[in-house]
């Protein structure tokens, strides 16, 4: 949200300081064009905030996600979980992505159609892994699924068998609500 206010922020401030030092003919400031550049220089600072910086819905949603989990970490059910008794899934694919990294489908209809074709496109190879838990819960039987890890299946299970344990936040009235604690993977590199 601060981004977005500063973005703001310079995007006006640049568009006034343009739009009056560019027919600027007094004799208080010497060198109005100097001032025309920052105010340009602003102005594009501005823009790029706001058309690269992650959107409103994007950080309340990230908010969200946030209170969430730190609402689990405090009231759920803390599970022990043992990794190397999870079972692992793979879901590897490939597809064909620009130089720039991104997917054809990704572009606006202007970026598609301004493409240049000769650049050319590569397969990349993406790969998608998720490890499942299964636990006994009064009597019944509960399969909890960790969220979807960009990794090898033997890169995960490599880690998953050092890690050895890792914790499991469940909702005590909803336990179809939990979160994996994937601290483990953020901290190798």
């Amino acid at each position: 949200m601060v981004k977005r206010i500063i973005a703001y922020i310079l995007f006006a401030f640049g568009f006034i300081i343009i739009a009056f030092f560019r027919n600027y003919k007094g004799d208080i400031v010497p060198y109005p064009f100097v001032l025309c550049i920052i105010g340009l220089s602003m102005w594009i600072i501005g823009w790029y905030i706001l058309r690269y910086g992650l959107k409103f819905k994007q950080l309340k949603a990230i908010q969200k996600q946030e209170e969430f989990i730190a609402d689990l970490k405090e009231n759920g059910e803390k599970i022990t979980v043992d990794l190397t008794q999870c079972e692992i899934k793979e879901n590897d694919y490939s597809e064909m992505r620009l130089p720039d990294g991104r997917r054809e489908a990704d572009l606006s209809d202007f970026e598609a159609s301004s493409y240049n074709e000769s650049a050319g496109e590569k397969l990349t190879e993406i790969d998608q892994t998720v490890f499942i838990y299964t636990n006994r819960h009064n009597g019944h039987e509960e399969t909890f699924i960790s969220p979807v890890i960009p990794r090898t299946g033997d890169d995960l299970r490599i880690k998953l068998y050092l890690t050895k344990t890792t914790s499991l936040y469940v909702d005590k009235n909803d336990r179809t609500k939990y979160y994996f604690d994937m601290g483990f993977l953020k901290r190798e590199e």
